[in-house]
């Protein structure tokens, strides 16, 4: 029943099939995600605020002449860009047996 009134909602939209295949699409793609144990919050905080973010990081960029040096020259962007990079390196596993840090060992 709630698969009948999805696909019914999304044709009606606009009544057009592509959106029904769309929502299927990110249907199976929202199982897959599941089943692996993937967090969906960063998925959806990706998707709403990516936009924002890139509008954001092109005006940046235009107001810099193209240069990456404004973004982590002051303190707390470049506080903030060291701890997503350590973040980051952190989560490789080969990084984490170097460091000794994998405890699931």
């Amino acid at each position: 029943m709630l698969f009948v009134l999805c696909v019914v909602g999304t044709y009606a939209l606009s009544s057009r099939l592509f959106d029904v295949w769309t929502m299927l699409l990110f249907g199976v793609l929202g199982y897959v995600l599941r089943k692996y144990q993937f967090p969906v919050a960063p998925l959806v905080l990706g998707i709403v605020l990516g936009d924002l973010m890139e509008k954001s990081l092109r005006r940046g960029l235009v107001l810099s002449d193209g240069d990456l040096l404004p973004f982590i020259s002051r303190p707390i962007s470049a506080v903030l860009f060291a701890a997503i990079v350590i973040t980051v390196v952190l989560r490789i596993p080969k990084v984490r047996q170097w460091l000794k840090m994998d405890t699931s060992s």
